[in-house]
């Protein structure tokens, strides 16, 4: 039980900290499994696109490279530094197809960050998909790149709850206070 491994702290406070922890538990699980989620969608989408366009092994190289976007841009790196020389080297290769190969990753990466992100993560994590391409703008100008854009949906989420928690304490609390004294005073 965490409470009973937060036995220095007063028990007010302590139920406060065991609720921000559990919350912030329970934001991070629903986050990667939402980046899961994305990851096998972008998967799809590059498989569906490299086929199309007549990639070798656009299938697989597809879907694999959909998965690496667990980690932030290394799909990205990984599969321009792999489809590229395969595009332009396979026998019915060339800048045609490489220029498609470009066209198929720039409409997965817009689809991905305007749509996928946005909607999968905020049904995951409750926030509004503006709220979360705002919040990857901001984390990732507060932590100068990729690291505040990893860490931008679960800490946008974990602060969302903070302040739903100290607004339901103190607020309301001083609101039902507010109406109780004005209920008290004769008008």
């Amino acid at each position: 039980n965490l409470a009973s491994n937060l036995t220095f702290i007063r028990p007010g406070v302590r139920e406060d900290v065991v609720f921000l922890i559990r919350e912030f538990v329970t934001i991070i699980e629903s986050f990667f499994r939402g980046q899961l989620l994305i990851c096998v969608c972008m998967g799809v989408l590059y498989a569906v696109g490299f086929t199309a366009i007549g990639l070798r092994f656009g299938l697989v190289i597809g879907l694999a490279l959909g998965i690496m976007n667990i980690v932030p841009y290394l799909g990205t790196i990984l599969g321009l530094a792999i489809t590229i020389p395969l595009a332009f080297f396979q026998p019915e290769g060339g800048w045609q197809l490489v220029g498609l190969l470009l066209l198929v990753k720039v409409v997965v990466q817009c689809a991905e960050g305007w749509f996928l992100t946005p909607k999968i993560m905020g049904q995951q994590t409750g926030l509004h998909p503006a709220v979360i391409i705002f919040a990857v703008f901001f984390w990732g100008t507060a932590f100068n790149g990729v690291l505040g854009m990893l860490l931008a949906i679960p800490l946008t989420a974990f602060f969302v709850t903070a302040w739903r928690l100290a607004r339901r304490k103190y607020f309301e609390a001083e609101r039902a206070a507010d109406a109780k004294h004005a209920g008290a005073s004769p008008d």
